[in-house]
Order: structure tokens, then C-alpha cells, then sequence
């Protein structure tokens, strides 16, 4: 394992979290805050980045609950772009998004007339 450094724990504590349908909600409200609550807004291959490089260092499975709530916390704070970023990143590492997100994402994407936008993602899903 490697060494402990500042925002480890944090991500640690996402991994055990996600690891329990008992504390899936205590994750989910906690990435919306993480995400609320940087500034700038975190990027989702940081948020990804750091939440894989945790799953290495400390002997974690990466758990697919986790990107769904990153997404999740990017559409609760109106981040669209972000939103499109972490399904992109997702689908490029195989971890399927949860249907109502992605809904949400395309839902959003249309009410601002990224029509183009939208279908892209939507093709890029089916």
C-alpha cells in the first residue's frame, strides 16, 4: 500500500460506504457535498482518478455505485458538462451508468438545445 496522504480518507470513506446498500445513501449525499462544495468544481477525471488511484493504494474493488454517484452529484449541482464528461469516462472504462442519471443528463442537456449533444451521448449508450 502506498502512503497516506490529505484527501485519502475522504476516499477511503466513499469506498467503504459504496461497499453497503445500508450506506449508498450516505455516499451519494456525501459526493453531492464534495462536488458542491469544491471550488472550482472538481473534474470528473479527478474525481475518478483519485477515487481509482484510493482502490489501488489501499486494496479496494472499484465499485460502479461510485461513478453513479459522481454523476449524480454533478446533475444535483447543475453541472451539465460535467455530467456528459463522466458518462463519457464511464463508458470508456465499462461502468454502465444508471439509467435514471442518464436520463437526467439528456434531460438537461435538451432544455439548454444541445439537441446535437444529447443525441451524441445517446448514441454513444445504445
Amino acid at each position: 500500500p502506498g502512503s497516506f496522504e490529505d484527501g485519502d480518507a475522504f476516499w477511503v470513506l466513499i469506498h467503504i460506504l459504496v461497499a453497503s446498500p445500508e450506506t449508498y445513501g450516505r455516499a451519494n449525499e456525501l459526493l453531492i457535498r464534495y462536488v458542491a462544495s469544491s471550488n472550482p468544481t472538481a473534474m470528473p477525471n479527478v474525481l475518478v482518478s483519485n477515487f481509482v488511484d484510493s482502490a489501488k493504494s489501499f486494496g479496494f474493488e472499484v465499485n460502479s455505485r461510485a461513478f453513479n454517484y459522481f454523476l449524480n452529484a454533478y446533475i444535483k449541482e447543475r453541472k451539465t458538462d460535467f455530467a456528459v464528461d463522466c458518462i463519457n469516462l464511464m463508458v470508456e472504462l465499462g461502468v454502465i451508468p444508471f439509467v435514471r442519471y442518464v436520463n437526467s443528463t439528456l434531460t438537461a442537456l435538451i432544455r439548454r438545445n444541445s439537441i446535437s449533444e444529447a443525441h451524441e451521448l445517446y448514441s454513444k449508450l445504445v
